[in-house]
């Protein structure tokens, strides 16, 4: 079974999980930074793990100059930022306005509307 991350709820659980591992071992002089930022960032589904690739700066992009734990996790919490226009853009299914042949133009609106609505409601302290 492939694991993902499905919201950012996810992140936040592999995060946690994951750093209080790494803390023990770093006190313990078990591990090196170097291999908790590789390992962390190893860590990412296979899904996820492609996307936030893109997003690395290109120096970054080298076993040579991994990116920090926290970097890594800055990219991860975009992809699930309600707020951001490309997590908006893939939330829509294009799949099912490409589909109904006679779509228009207020139907693609009305998804947008739902979509930031969705997006507002999950962001609310209520």
């Amino acid at each position: 079974m492939e694991v993902s991350f499905d919201c950012s709820q996810d992140i936040d659980k592999y995060y946690l999980k994951f750093i209080t591992q790494a803390d023990y071992l770093v006190d313990k002089q078990e591990i090196l930074q170097r291999d908790i930022n590789l390992l962390f960032f190893q860590g990412i589904p296979d899904v996820t793990h492609k996307k936030v690739h893109k997003g690395l700066p290109m120096a970054n992009q080298k076993i040579s100059n991994l990116p920090t734990v926290n970097v890594t996790l800055v990219l991860l919490q975009k992809e699930f930022d309600k707020t951001d226009i490309d997590t908006m853009v893939r939330e829509i299914d294009l799949h099912e306005l490409s589909d109904n042949k006679e779509s228009s133009d207020s139907d693609i609106e009305d998804t947008l509307r739902e979509v930031q609505a969705e997006a507002q409601e999950e962001d609310s302290p209520f």
